[in-house]
């Protein structure tokens, strides 16, 4: 990818979409919160902390694909933004990690 082409694909959503991403995600973990799945008295605050949070994975994911080892790193990536947002969500240890290889593989390249 080159860089206009990178940062064309990183230029900001627009505000509507943004706010709507927002929304579905404080959406998402007010009822996990409601349910007793997660433990976060601020849904509308962690969705916006969630949100920045899938941002810098798929930057981190994008410029893992220039690295000699980008399958591991990748997964490395993965694993540790799972862990962290875990912590965030108040969600158990280890209840996304079932997620690792799915998002991982998400990210490879076909061709």
């Amino acid at each position: 990818m080159s860089m206009a082409e990178h940062r064309r694909f990183h230029e900001p959503a627009p505000d509507a979409l943004t706010r709507l991403r927002r929304y579905l995600l404080a959406v998402m973990i007010r009822q996990g919160r409601d349910e007793g799945t997660f433990d976060v008295t601020h849904p509308d605050e962690t969705a916006v902390i969630v949100a920045g949070m899938g941002l810098q994975l798929a930057d981190a994911l994008i410029d893992a694909f220039s690295e000699p080892a980008a399958g591991e790193r990748r997964t490395a990536l993965v694993r540790a933004s799972l862990e962290a947002l875990e912590r965030v969500l108040g969600a158990p240890a280890g209840s996304l990690a079932d997620l690792t290889p799915t998002i991982a593989d998400a990210t490879m390249l076909s061709g």
